[in-house]
């Protein structure tokens, strides 16, 4: 029953780890980055890239110094 629920977690922690990998960085496409602006939003949409994706995603998550974020 232990083995079971063991299983069942490490099947579903990669579920919560959105983000998997970078490349560099991801910048806004240019009609988020604007519309953006317009809404008087000033937070800073972010954005990564996903190598299982093979392309840049909003960023869902914690954080941390290997993170590249920037607005173009």
């Amino acid at each position: 029953m232990k083995l079971l629920l063991v299983l069942v977690i490490a099947a579903l922690l990669p579920l919560f780890n959105v983000v998997t990998s970078y490349s560099g960085i991801c910048y806004l496409p240019h009609a988020s980055h604007s519309s953006g602006r317009r809404k008087c939003n000033r937070k800073l949409k972010l954005w990564t890239y996903r190598a299982d994706l093979n392309k840049c995603v909003r960023f869902r998550g914690c954080g941390d110094n290997y993170n590249q974020f920037s607005k173009k």
